[in-house]
């Protein structure tokens, strides 16, 4: 598809979707904000997806595309991101992210080497495609959603197989895209602390910000300086941020009750969870599940 270009990157912060300790593939709902964008963010994963209903914008790396119904997007690990509709409520992706490395790795892949490579030097295309000009990709990308939806036998087995002939036909697309992948020097120096508190996303703990400070080998003022320079949030406003993230996707995606989700969620109480969700989403979490239940039954899959 034809995009325009950013005459400035803009910032983007570390945000994650697949809950730590669970398949290295989630699929997820998603009921799009309006505006423009300010910030993108970006994951350890590939995330991939298509647009059930509306319009809006997509942006990838310092590229702004135009999506419509039926729109496909392919994003790689650690590029910046975002997509925003154009009307409140009327834009609805669904998205499957997929931790490769952890993906491959499970199902035996024998050189998970080449798909680094592929990453860093194979595929020079990605962003937002037409169905029509990229049929194979719109195939690929629903045999992907399908297979994620059922519970078989070899599920991740030929879930890696259909990715990974994803990223060989993206590879095949050759491509003169200028990508800057986000690149932080300071991303190292937290990801021991990032890790530990994706890995807490479901426990009712209170983490310190001097135990990760410790772990990370930093003092707490120079932590604090330099979590919020990666992440664009405080420690405790990352907590807060990851576990919300979970509490959404469970609340679009499960059948779990509300006080369950808190728990699951890491919220010491139902009520707090409450309280939080409403000061971030303007809304309670019941009434957000039962909007965007409704957006998603009342469209159909393209």
């Amino acid at each position: 598809m034809k995009y325009g270009n950013l005459k400035k990157n803009l910032p983007a912060v570390f945000s994650a979707y697949c809950k730590p300790g669970s398949e290295p593939i989630c699929k997820h709902t998603c009921v799009l904000k309006t505006g423009l964008a300010k910030q993108l963010h970006y994951h350890n994963c590939i995330e991939i997806g298509y647009c059930v209903q509306g319009t809006g914008t997509c942006y990838i790396d310092n590229r702004v595309y135009r999506y419509q119904r039926g729109s496909l997007q392919v994003a790689l690990p650690y590029q910046a991101h975002l997509s925003m509709g154009d009307e409140e409520g009327k834009s609805v992706w669904n998205y499957i992210s997929i931790e490769p490395y952890k993906l491959f790795l499970m199902v035996k892949f024998s050189n998970v080497d080449l798909i680094k490579k592929m990453f860093e030097d194979e595929i020079k295309t990605t962003g937002v495609f037409s169905p029509k000009e990229h049929p194979e990709i719109q195939r690929l990308i629903y045999r992907i959603d399908e297979e994620v939806s059922l519970a078989k036998r070899h599920k991740l087995e030929l879930c890696a197989a259909l990715i990974y002939e994803l990223l060989i036909y993206l590879a095949n697309l050759g491509g003169n895209q200028t990508m800057p992948r986000f690149t932080n020097p300071n991303s190292k120096k937290i990801y021991s602390a990032i890790e530990k508190i994706n890995n807490s996303i479901d426990e009712d703990v209170d983490i310190r910000v001097e135990t990760l400070a410790k772990e990370c080998g930093m003092s707490v003022s120079n932590f604090r300086v330099v979590f919020k320079k990666v992440t664009g949030y405080s420690p405790k406003e990352y907590i807060v941020s990851v576990r919300l993230s979970y509490a959404e996707y469970l609340l679009l995606n499960t059948q779990y009750s509300i006080q369950a989700i808190a728990d699951m969620s890491g919220f010491s109480t139902p009520a707090n969870f409450y309280t939080i969700f409403q000061k971030n989403y303007k809304v309670t979490p019941k009434a957000y599940r039962a909007s965007a239940t409704y957006i998603h039954k009342s469209t159909k899959t393209v």
